[in-house]
């Protein structure tokens, strides 16, 4: 073990050399598994809203020509 005195430089070098690649190795695969979940879900929520959308242009059109077919006729 060395005698070095402990102070603020050694403790910062201990944390950017030991602590920090450590921190960093165990967080970052779990923050990557993470974001590829959330991309998935967000693609998967924007295909249903694009099947909502084109579901309710569909109503649109019918509710147009159901408006047409009750017009009276002159």
């Amino acid at each position: 073990m060395s005698e070095q005195p402990l102070t603020l430089s050694v403790l910062l070098r201990f944390h950017r050399e030991v602590f920090l690649p450590d921190v960093e190795r165990i967080v970052g695969s779990a923050v990557g598994g993470l974001r590829d979940e959330m991309h998935t879900l967000h693609d998967s929520l924007l295909v249903k809203f694009e099947r909502l959308e084109n579901i309710r242009a569909r109503l649109d059109v019918v509710e147009a020509q159901v408006a047409a077919f009750r017009k009276p006729q002159p």
